[in-house]
């Protein structure tokens, strides 16, 4: 089964390179969310930050980091499924990446959506119980 064909590519948060950290973790709770992926004004995707970058990057600083543009803790360049790639692959690059989020982008890298890890095994507990 294909990207293309799931039911949950869901609509993403975005946020520009040089936005602070602080509108972020808004997004977190506004839209009860754990990533936002980091665009240019085209909609490249230049990154990705989520929850475990809060805890591991911007904790224990002090409170100037929450002002600080997300691009000083954002993943760079993070891995991406695109439309016709089987799902499994985008289970595997999560599995053996050790991350919960996978961007989806077309072909020119433009931002499509974003599916996690729980979306796929919510995806693959429904087609075992209709097998």
């Amino acid at each position: 089964m294909k990207i293309s064909t799931l039911p949950f590519i869901k609509d993403v948060q975005t946020v520009l390179p040089g936005d602070p950290v602080s509108k972020a973790l808004q997004l977190f709770r506004d839209h009860k969310i754990g990533s936002v992926v980091i665009t240019d004004q085209a909609r490249k995707v230049l990154g990705i930050f989520t929850e475990r970058d809060v805890i591991y990057m911007v904790a224990g600083q002090d409170s100037s980091a929450l002002e600080k543009p997300i691009e000083t803790y954002m993943t760079p360049n993070p891995k991406s499924v695109v439309l016709e790639d089987p799902v499994m692959k985008a289970a595997i690059s999560m599995r053996l990446g050790r991350f919960r989020h996978i961007v989806v982008v077309d072909e020119s890298n433009t931002l499509v959506g974003i599916v996690s890890i729980k979306d796929i095994l919510g995806w693959m507990m429904d087609s075992l119980s209709e097998q």
